[in-house]
Parts: structure tokens; C-alpha cells; sequence
């Protein structure tokens, strides 16, 4: 995830994956859920 974009229901997020270029998933679309960090406890590697 390299970037979040508006607020609430009307929120984007830009994210770059290897071997792609960046990509803007929309929500809306797609629904997003989270999901547990397997680095619980630990450093965030994504900070």
C-alpha cells in the first residue's frame, strides 16, 4: 500500500506490487477486507 485516498465510503487505495506498476483499488468494487497481521507483536515491515 503505498497511498490512501479520500474518506469513509468514498476511499481508494493505491498499492504497487512487484513486477507491476501501481494500481488504484476501489472498494466499492472490490470490497476490501482486513485481515490479521501475521506480524503481530513484531515491527510492521510495511513502516
Amino acid at each position: 500500500m503505498t497511498h490512501l485516498f479520500g474518506s469513509g465510503e468514498k476511499i481508494s487505495i493505491a498499492v504497487k506490487f512487484e513486477g507491476m506498476g501501481p494500481k488504484i483499488l476501489d472498494p466499492r468494487l472490490a470490497p476490501i477486507e482486513p485481515v490479521e497481521r501475521p506480524w503481530s507483536g513484531r515491527a510492521n515491515p510495511l513502516q
